[in-house]
């Protein structure tokens, strides 16, 4: 276990994050989240008339309940090898991935003007832009504009070690309970911080069953004092102002 010091004496953190906007978040996540006073992350892609703009009154009313609205770009490109993407990464620039990113912080600042800040996700987990000799990271652009950009990875982070701009989240389909509450503690054992990254929540695509979310929520409360779970940025944030105060 490291020595970082989490606030109130938690031994290691939790953030819940959801991706892509679904109808499924506002209509279970939200409410099941607000029914055990826990705040999660929703990662939504901020094209007019998409899924921020269908459910505007909804997000609006998370986020006023303690939920981050967090950036998943504007039309979240992924890899052409996926089919499904309206602006496919091996085909953008730098100067394209920013303005995807710049333009979707503008709309949600606009929108959410209360929201103090928020977090990135990178869409499908991937952080590169172009192909072959063009091939090139944009995690150095999130992390001008972020303090935290939320990828996709295998462990639970490091705080003392992590890198911010591309921190790495679980993302399970169907997964049983006991999995995720083995992430959790994964967390709380090691000192760590373990994000999650669901999709559908009861329903939809990746979808998570709303008995294994309640059961993963029953565990998260129940452990308060030494699990501290809370937003993407929240939690961020904390360990960026750790590291400068330790470096003070």
């Amino acid at each position: 276990m490291n020595s970082f010091q989490w606030p109130n004496g938690a031994r290691g953190a939790v953030s819940l994050s959801f991706d892509d906007g679904l109808k499924t978040h506002v209509e279970n996540a939200v409410p099941t989240l607000n029914d055990y006073g826990l705040r999660g992350t929703f990662y939504i892609p901020m094209a007019p008339g998409g899924a921020f703009d269908q459910r505007i009154h909804h997000w609006r009313a998370a986020a006023s309940q303690g939920h981050e609205i967090g950036n998943h770009s504007m039309t979240h490109p992924c890899s052409a090898n996926f089919g499904f993407s309206r602006r496919a990464l091996d085909y953008l620039t730098l100067e394209d991935i920013t303005g995807e990113i710049l333009d979707a912080r503008r709309r949600i600042t606009e929108e959410i003007p209360d929201q103090k800040a928020h977090s990135f996700a990178y869409p499908c987990g991937e952080t590169k832009v172009g192909s072959g000799k063009n091939h090139i990271s944009y995690v150095p652009v999130v992390a001008e504009h972020y303090v935290v950009g939320r990828g996709i990875g295998d462990f639970a982070n490091d705080p003392v070690l992590c890198d911010l701009a591309c921190t790495w989240s679980f993302m399970p389909t169907d997964p049983p309970a006991e999995r995720l509450i083995g992430w959790a503690d994964m967390a709380r054992n090691m000192g760590r911080w373990s994000i999650f990254c669901f999709h559908g929540v009861g329903g939809e695509h990746f979808h998570l069953r709303m008995e294994a979310l309640r059961m993963l929520l029953d565990h998260l409360a129940a452990h308060r004092d030494e699990i501290w779970t809370d937003t993407v940025i929240n939690v961020g944030t904390w360990i960026r102002d750790h590291r400068e105060r330790v470096c003070a």
